[in-house]
C-alpha cells in the first residue's frame, strides 16, 4: 500500500488513492484534510465505494460536530440507493459480479452499526466508562466478530473489512483510554486494543490458510504495536505465526526458536500445551525424533483433554512406524 500511494500520487489517480488511505491513514484527526480534498478532487460520478468513504467522513464530521448527523444518514441513503441500482442492473442469475455489491451491503450495515458506537463515545466519561462499554459497545463488537467473510473469500476482502474496523476500533481507544482511571486494573477501557487484536488474529489465520505467510506475518506483527491485549489473543497470534513458519520448510528452524524462546508463564495449561505439540512437530521435520517424541509426551501430559496433541504424536509415530516398520519375531 506504501508504494501504491506513491503511483497513486504520481499518476494523479484519486481513487487508488482513497483506497490506500483507508488502510494507512488516520481518518479520524491527522490526515482527514488530506483525505477530504482527496475525495473533493474524484470524478463527478458517484460510486458505491466512494460514497463509502464520504459517509464515513461524515460520520466523524457528526461525531466532532461539524456536520449534523442527519448529513450521515443522506450520504449513507444514496450509497445504498446507487448500490441497489447497480445490483438491479446486472442478470437475475447470481455470478462473481454480485459479490461486491454483497460486501457493500455489509460495509453500509456496519456504517449504520458504528453511528451508535460514535454516539455512545459522545456520551461517555470516566464515571459511566464500564457501562458505555459492556451495554453499547460490546453488543455491536460481538456481533461483528460473529459477521465475518467466509474464509475462501478473496483476501482483499478481508483487507478491506480489517482496514474499516480499525477505523472504529482507533477512534473508541481515543475516547476510552485517557478516561481509564490511574491505577485501574479493569480492561474494559482497552476494548478498541481487544478487537483490533481479535481482528488482525482472524486476518492473519484467513492469510495463512491462503498460503500468503508474508501476509500473515506482517498483519501479526502489528500486535507488537498495541500497549494492551488479552492473553488469549497474544496465544493466537504466537500459534498463527509459528504455523506460518511450519509451511515453509526454510523456516522450520527459525519457528522451532521461536517456540522455544517464548515465555508459557502467563498461559493456561491448554495453551502451554499446543505450544508444546508445536515443538514437537517442528523437531520432527526437523528429524530430531527423540525430542519431538518428549515434547509429544509433555503436551499430553500438560493437558490429557486435548485432542490436537494426541492427533499429532499418534500421526508422529505413525509416520515412523511407516518408517521402519517393526517387524515380528520369526518361531
Amino acid at each position: 500500500w506504501d508504494i501504491l500511494t506513491d503511483l497513486a500520487r504520481h499518476e494523479g489517480n484519486h481513487d487508488l488513492l482513497l483506497e490506500c488511505a483507508w488502510r494507512l491513514s488516520d481518518w479520524g484527526s491527522t490526515d482527514r484534510e488530506m483525505i477530504e480534498r482527496t475525495l473533493d478532487a474524484v470524478s463527478d460520478i458517484a460510486t458505491p465505494r466512494r460514497k463509502v468513504f464520504e459517509a464515513y467522513t461524515a460520520l466523524i464530521k457528526a461525531h466532532t460536530g461539524q456536520e449534523k448527523p442527519a448529513d450521515f444518514l443522506r450520504v449513507l441513503d444514496e450509497a445504498v440507493q446507487l448500490t441497489i441500482r447497480k445490483w438491479v442492473s446486472l442478470p437475475s442469475q447470481l455470478s462473481s459480479a454480485h459479490a461486491p455489491l454483497l460486501q457493500l451491503f455489509q460495509q453500509f450495515v456496519e456504517l449504520q452499526e458504528a453511528a451508535g458506537v460514535f454516539e455512545s463515545l459522545t456520551l461517555t466519561n470516566q464515571q459511566n466508562l464500564e457501562t458505555r462499554v459492556t451495554q453499547d459497545l460490546k453488543p455491536i463488537f460481538q456481533t461483528w466478530r460473529e459477521r465475518l467473510p467466509n474464509f475462501w473469500d478473496d483476501i482483499s476482502v478481508w483487507s478491506d473489512l480489517l482496514a474499516w474496523r480499525q477505523h472504529v476500533f482507533s477512534a473508541v481507544t481515543k475516547v476510552y483510554v485517557p478516561l481509564i482511571p490511574s491505577g485501574e486494573t479493569a480492561t474494559y477501557g482497552f476494548r478498541g486494543y481487544h478487537e483490533t487484536a481479535w481482528m488482525i488474529n482472524r486476518f492473519g489465520h484467513v492469510a495463512r490458510k491462503h498460503q500468503l505467510s508474508e501476509v500473515c506475518t506482517t498483519a501479526l506483527s502489528k500486535i507488537y504495536a498495541l500497549p494492551n491485549i488479552e492473553i488469549s489473543e497474544a496465544f493466537l497470534k504466537l500459534r498463527e505465526q509459528a504455523m506460518c513458519f511450519y509451511q515453509r520448510p526454510d523456516k522450520f528452524a527459525e519457528g522451532l526458536d521461536s517456540i522455544s524462546t517464548t515465555n508459557l508463564m502467563y498461559f493456561a495449561p491448554p495453551q502451554k500445551a499446543e505450544f508444546l505439540t508445536l515443538k514437537g512437530m517442528f523437531l520432527a521435520k526437523l528429524g530430531n525424533t527423540e525430542d519431538a517424541n518428549l515434547a509429544f509426551a509433555q503436551a499430553v501430559q500438560m493437558d490429557l483433554n486435548l485432542p490436537k496433541a494426541w492427533a499429532e504424536w499418534g500421526k508422529y509415530n505413525d509416520r515412523l512406524f511407516r518408517e521402519k516398520p517393526i517387524r515380528a519375531p520369526e518361531q
